[in-house]
């Protein structure tokens, strides 16, 4: 079993034998010899001829080996100049020659675990396929234009089919154990001659494939391959097979075969792992044609729904082997949370996607994922699903309100400012449905998101709570359902509570220009506006004005809301303070281009508080507020506003 705890460590960042086709003996021929590191393009160019000469003149399978070996020794760095060197000198043709000849030669081969002598004449077979696997894994991680020409040269025609057969072997032979041996209580040894070459082919199967799905001239050849037959083979691995689980074993199964499961299902999860990257970059900047053949294809989105949720444990603890299992798990899930999030950018697919019920209770659970990239990408699928006005009330609605308690859970308390910023984006689109049910079915939702609006430590989160709130407050004025006024007033003051608290800009603008809005449509209305609700209110619109940081657009709205708040008598007396004489001075000493309309509205409102004779010595002992009338009737073209003004000063200095 030494041989097969490797298994624990498939690290295929590592350059060892093991990368370099699997755990072999040591093979004696003349060939096998060490090549010294690239020194300069001659000596890189003189080094790949002679590797790429041993691959294409090696006929035996001890040379083949050999050559391989030479080749995966050469071909392991990272410089993909050099890679794009050796692709141009003629690698990937070699190889996948060799590997169309390697793979006949497993073909004729019967899969009769009984036959000693063909188990090890298979066992040679698989080595050669995953070592020729492993060095086209390398060599693509060459230059972009460089994987383009060659995906035209060889890619189309003939890697790809190749490739194709790698992974249906696997799917073939993985499947095995199980139903053949467990049941019977023999031992799954014999198996092992090859198990681990045949997994980490299609470990490096699955690269080359990605290396070519991340093409977009490629996306929709893989895509459409042969009526969808590598998704079919995409599908097929993502899926969990029947040794997944270790729990159920019969007592007659040996410990050692328990063991040599459990190392399966580890490879199992690696192999997981790389076809979810697979799909990840074949459905990123795909096409929407490409898209809905994906999720149009059989089984394909149940596959991805059922292993992003795949919860597994690993029996017969091994520390080592527990951590691959899980990471690679781990990451499965981050990618295929990946993989239906460009999947929801189709607008096709979000309304299919939003009546797939498991396809919506998985997204809720990888919102809540340890993965903080997993949660994000969930999240995000969830708010692309949102965008469509049809699916807001669903999703509100799904699960009885547990996918909004999903969501308000990650926007409240998640760590991660990702994670918490896409959230508040999906409930933002969400808000916009059915405020009325997500308030009622929600008793905390506006509190939650005022206070995430306000405290939120990343910038992006505040701006998305701050238009939540204004999305609900528009959605809720237009409303006539019981209990829509007091939801609108408290949506309000959460939004003066925001501009009494909150210090960002951006969320000063959509916060004034929301109540400004709202007062407008409150006034037409023939609703009335009281102070005396939004006590913070006067005190938070004199901090934004005096403010220089903050926008014209800011001092405009606040201008615009005391005009509206001026028009009732009730507010008249109450306006009379100094953090309103202060606000209304400033706004009407604006000038400059398009600064009009503003100093309009304050003179208006400054006219109006006149009017009340009881208020007339405080504004007139305001040591700004009459100097800013007088400037404005000096500025101002002709016009009734002008005339006004001139009345108001001659009603206040005589005070003085």
């Amino acid at each position: 079993m030494a041989q097969h705890l490797q298994l624990c460590k498939l690290n295929l960042g590592e350059g060892d034998d093991r990368m370099a086709g699997g755990a072999h003996h040591n093979i004696s021929y003349a060939m096998t010899q060490h090549i010294q590191q690239p020194q300069g393009a001659e000596l890189v160019t003189i080094q790949a001829r002679q590797v790429i000469e041993g691959i294409n003149h090696a006929v035996t399978r001890t040379q083949r080996l050999a050559a391989l070996k030479n080749a995966t020794r050469l071909f392991h760095h990272k410089d993909e100049r050099i890679h794009s060197h050796e692709i141009e000198l003629g690698a990937a043709n070699a190889l996948c020659l060799k590997l169309g000849y390697a793979l006949s030669q497993t073909n004729r081969c019967t899969f009769d675990l009984e036959d000693a002598s063909i188990e090890n004449d298979y066992s040679e077979q698989w080595r050669e396929v995953s070592m020729i696997c492993t060095a086209l894994a390398m060599i693509y991680g060459c230059s972009t234009e460089c994987r383009k020409r060659s995906f035209d040269e060889i890619g189309k025609g003939e890697l790809i089919p190749l490739l194709e057969q790698v992974m249906q072997s696997y799917i073939r032979i993985r499947s095995y154990p199980r139903s053949n041996r467990v049941e019977n209580g023999d031992s799954m040894a014999p198996l092992e001659w090859n198990y681990d070459e045949v997994a980490n082919a299609v470990v490096r199967c699955t690269q080359v494939v990605r290396s070519f799905a991340k093409l977009d001239i490629a996306k929709s050849f893989l895509i459409r391959y042969k009526q969808g037959s590598i998704l079919r083979r995409l599908s097929d691995l993502i899926l969990p097979d029947a040794n997944d689980s270790c729990t159920e074993l019969p007592d007659t199964v040996k410990k050692r075969d328990k063991i040599w499961l459990k190392l399966q299902r580890i490879v199992t999860a690696r192999v997981r792992m790389e076809v979810s990257c697979v799909l990840k970059d074949l459905t990123f900047r795909a096409s929407d044609d490409d898209k809905v053949a994906i999720a149009d294809h059989e089984g394909m989105v149940d596959a991805i729904v059922k292993a992003a949720t795949l919860e597994l444990g690993v029996c017969e603890h091994t520390d080592e082997g527990d951590h691959h299992f899980e990471s690679d798990t781990n990451k499965s899930r981050e990618y295929l949370a990946a993989v239906l999030w460009n999947l929801a950018i189709s607008e096709d697919l979000r309304v299919t996607f939003v009546h797939n019920l498991d396809l919506i209770d998985a997204l809720a659970k990888l919102t809540t994922d340890e993965n903080a990239k997993t949660r994000k990408n969930a999240a995000s699928a969830l708010g692309n699903i949102a965008t469509v006005d049809g699916n807001k009330e669903i999703l509100i609605k799904h699960g009885n309100g547990s996918l909004i308690c999903a969501l308000l859970k990650v926007v409240c308390g998640d760590i991660e400012g990702g994670a918490r910023r896409r959230a508040m984006r999906t409930l933002r689109c969400v808000a916009s449905g059915n405020v009325i049910d997500l308030v009622r079915n929600h008793g905390n939702f506006v509190d939650s998101i005022i206070r995430v609006s306000i405290e939120d430590s990343d910038r992006d989160t505040r701006i998305q709570a701050t238009e939540t709130l204004a999305t609900m407050i528009s959605e809720v004025s237009c409303s006539s359902n019981n209990g829509s006024d007091m939801i609108r007033v408290q949506l309000m003051r959460g939004i003066v509570q925001n501009i009494a608290e909150n210090r960002d800009k951006k969320c000063a603008e959509i916060t004034c220009k929301t109540l400004s809005q709202e007062f407008s449509k409150m006034e037409s209305g023939g609703h009335r506006v009281n102070i005396s609700d939004f006590p913070r209110l006067l005190q938070a619109l004199e901090e934004v004005t005096l403010d220089n940081s903050h926008s014209y657009d800011v001092k405009h709205c606040a201008a615009k809301i005391l005009h509206n708040l001026a028009t009732f008598d009730e507010n008249i007396e109450i306006m009379v303070c100094k953090s309103v004489m202060d606000t209304l001075a400033a706004i009407a000493s604006l000038s400059g281009p398009n600064t009009e309309k503003a100093p309009e509205y304050a003179i208006q409102t400054i006219i109006r508080l006149s009017q009340v004779e009881q208020n007339r010595r405080q504004m007139a002992e305001h040591e700004n507020l009459l100097t800013a009338l007088v400037n404005f009737t000096v500025a101002a073209p002709e016009g009734s506003l002008k005339d006004e003004a001139k009345r108001t000063i001659l009603l206040l200095v005589p005070i003085l």
